[in-house]
């Protein structure tokens, strides 16, 4: 992030002017609270959560936590497994907040599932997973992706992974022979 130019002076991902994008998968065993995709500032534990997605109160929605003590509703909760997109667009002040839940257009779409501008501070150096084990919940978080675009975090590789040059044996093989590839 350094070498992009997105971290800002305290050494954290946020520095004004830029853009990220972050996308996961989240799957709750229950629409009620508590869990989380975590936005942390200084602390990996609950003291430094600045932001999050998923449901930190009562009630079944999933919501967008930022700044800490502001819930705003992305969309009713649900035992799926729901993708996110979340753009924050960082500048002086309180920086501008994008969620897309289960989108499914290769570009980013016109409209968010919730924008909130000037939602808080967002600039982060720790993301985590949050579930209230005591009261049962679980939730399963997969392929998070962080990333300067809509496609660096959306759309699959192009190609899969292939041999530049297929390798040959150098000489001939046996049963027990040692084989040198180039």
């Amino acid at each position: 992030f350094g070498s992009r130019g997105m971290v800002d002076g305290s050494g954290r991902i946020g520095a004004d002017g830029t853009t990220i994008y972050v996308s996961f998968l989240q799957q709750p065993n229950g629409a009620e609270s508590y869990y989380e995709f975590e936005f942390h500032r200084g602390n990996l534990g609950d003291p430094g959560r600045i932001a999050g997605i998923g449901n930190d109160r009562s009630g079944s929605n999933v919501n967008l936590r930022a700044p800490n003590d502001t819930h705003t509703v992305i969309g009713a909760g649900n035992t799926n497994v729901n993708f996110y997109v979340v753009r924050i667009d960082f500048k002086p002040g309180n920086d501008d907040v994008y969620v897309y839940q289960n989108p499914t257009s290769t570009t980013e779409p016109g409209t968010a599932t919730l924008t909130r501008l000037g939602a808080a501070d967002m600039s982060f150096d720790g993301i985590s997973f949050g579930a209230f084990v005591g009261g049962g919940r679980t939730v399963a978080h997969d392929e998070v992706r962080l990333g300067e675009t809509w496609a660096d975090v959306t759309v699959p590789p192009v190609s899969q992974p292939a041999f530049a040059k297929q390798p040959k044996a150098t000489n001939s093989a046996f049963v027990g022979a040692t084989v040198v590839l180039t």
